[in-house]
């Protein structure tokens, strides 16, 4: 009984010291990008597939710089996400209720354009809009359609967050993208 008792204990000590660690480079960004750290996710509604990637400030870091020795992260004032779409049968997002070229021309405006205005950050009871919208039109070559958001940050830390899609277009009721930061890493710098 107390052999089972230490090897628990154990186990958990190792998991709360495991989150608080800090990560290399190389580590920080695939942990970041595993689906089961609650930092990527992905959601199917409506025959389509909804991908979402929350870029913590030093995961962009990385981006940007590379693999350098040495890192100086600063805090943005943005939380920043990359959402792709794609549909279930491979179809182009921008053929999606199409029935002519017109209306994948509409269907390239809207989301160009007016996509931004039904995208939403809620966090700790606050919702706040996208403020910073990039529609990578052609972006990985494949059908799937690559969107970079940025929210105004709401103060919480480590709470979930719920980007959430109000479109008619592409879903008759929001489409709710869950993202738990509540046990992200640090960056060994």
């Amino acid at each position: 009984m107390r052999l089972n008792f230490t090897l628990v204990l154990g186990f958990i000590l190792s998991s709360f010291f495991a989150c608080d660690s800090k990560l290399e480079a190389v580590d920080y960004i695939q942990w970041v990008n595993n689906y089961k750290n609650g930092l990527h996710t992905v959601t199917e509604a409506n025959d389509l597939v909804f991908d979402l990637q929350f870029k913590p400030d030093q995961y962009r870091f990385i981006e940007q710089k590379g693999m350098a020795t040495s890192y100086e992260v600063v805090d943005s004032v943005l939380q920043h996400y990359t959402l792709k779409i794609s549909t279930k049968n491979g179809e182009d997002l921008m053929r999606i209720n199409s029935v002519s070229n017109a209306d994948v021309q509409l269907n390239d405006y809207y989301f160009s354009y007016l996509f931004q205005d039904v995208i939403f950050l809620e966090e700790g009871g606050v919702v706040k809009p996208c403020e910073l919208f990039h529609f990578e039109k052609y972006s990985d070559g494949s059908k799937r359609k690559v969107f970079n958001l940025a929210f105004e940050n709401t103060g919480y830390e480590g709470a979930d967050v719920f980007v959430i899609i109000k479109s008619e277009r592409i879903n008759t009721n929001p489409v709710r993208l869950k993202i738990s930061k509540s046990h992200l890493p640090d960056l060994k710098i």
